[in-house]
């Protein structure tokens, strides 16, 4: 039983264990050894305050003092405001540890005014007045962790799972292998490449702007940056001329050509019963070597003379791995208007 009311304990000691885990392994500590976890209740007194000013606003607020260590917490407060059950007794499966009131209710108000004072800065106790106490125990899972060569104490909050104690942690540089096995893993996804391609302008920037004297970290941008462009030409520039696709318009839809042949034919659309004009084709697609299975994607266009769509169609196939003759399939372009000044015009996708 306690002496006032202690928020209720909603949260189990594995998943505060996995929240620290979680953030741990974020900073690049993946051996980590948690040695004692504990469920800790303290007492807090929460208490309003006025800044008693001379002719000028006069500011308040809502703060929570450590009944046991005399620290102030803004977030015991916000703890508060949410909507969480309040008991009078600790969990009976459990062998918490309940911390002692070494503030008395007649001492918090003179103490909570020099702390106020302290912490805002400027004042004296006597311009701060306090309001409102009342007594509360807040449930903690208190955490033991062995990291980066040293000993962490962790908290976990047991009602809302808000971490503290997290800003000790160093963050551990990734050695060569970690990076760019990182790397190679982020390449997987269009997000992982726009984020690879910022790291490396935003570290080289810093080093050319001499924000970042880092030799050794701009290096290292540099050849993950030789590593990236490398894979993408492998990636995209091999991949891409493996797979290969030629579009073309049948002969009839060409003028014929002039100056003995030198100059090719101007393209030709012919018109249908109702009106509307047409060219027709074939598209080649072809696999030599990509994987297999690939599919490749075309887009062809009919566009007028000033480079306006007039009629688009997408054609795809999957050819034969190592297949020369390759997969033909045929196209019709159709629109209404004039045909003066048509060009043809195909990509691959």
């Amino acid at each position: 039983m306690l002496d006032a009311p202690a928020l209720e304990t909603r949260l189990t000691p594995e998943n505060a264990l996995a929240s620290i885990q979680k953030e741990l392994t974020r900073r690049g500590w993946r051996e980590h050894e948690f040695h004692e976890i504990k469920l800790v209740y303290t007492p807090y007194w929460v208490f309003g305050f006025d800044v008693l000013a001379e002719g000028g606003a006069s500011p308040t607020g809502k703060t929570a003092l450590n009944a046991f260590t005399g620290e102030l917490s803004d977030a015991v407060p916000a703890i508060l405001d949410r909507p969480l059950r309040k008991v009078r007794e600790t969990p009976g499966d459990s062998k918490p540890e309940v911390e002692p009131t070494a503030i008395s209710f007649s001492e918090v108000k003179q103490v909570a005014a020099i702390k106020v004072a302290a912490h805002v800065g400027g004042l004296k106790p006597e311009q701060v007045a306090i309001s409102a106490v009342s007594k509360v125990y807040v449930p903690f899972y208190r955490i033991w962790a062995d990291a980066a060569g040293d000993t962490f104490k962790f908290e976990v909050d047991a009602c809302l799972g808000v971490p503290f104690g997290l800003e000790a942690i160093p963050k551990r540089q990734k050695n060569w292998d970690e990076a760019t096995g990182e790397a190679l893993d982020k390449m997987k996804t269009p997000s992982g490449w726009l984020d690879l391609f910022g790291k490396l302008v935003a570290g080289a920037t810093d080093f050319l702007t001499g924000k970042k004297d880092d030799k050794s970290k701009f290096s290292r941008y540099v050849l993950l940056g030789v590593v990236i462009i490398a894979l993408m030409w492998l990636v995209f520039g091999l991949q891409g001329a493996r797979e290969k696709v030629e579009c073309t318009l049948d002969g009839q839809y060409f003028s014929d050509a002039a100056w003995f042949g030198l100059v090719p034919g101007k393209v030709q659309a012919r018109t249908h019963a109702d009106g509307s004009k047409y060219l027709k084709g074939e598209c080649i697609f072809t696999n030599a070597g990509a994987a297999k299975g690939a599919v490749i994607v075309a887009q062809v266009q009919a566009l007028d003379a000033e480079g306006i769509i007039l009629d688009a169609d997408v054609l795809s196939a999957t050819p034969e791995l190592g297949e020369t003759v390759g997969s033909v399939k045929a196209f019709e372009l159709n629109w209404t208007g004039s045909s003066q000044g048509v060009k043809f015009a195909f990509e691959k996708i």
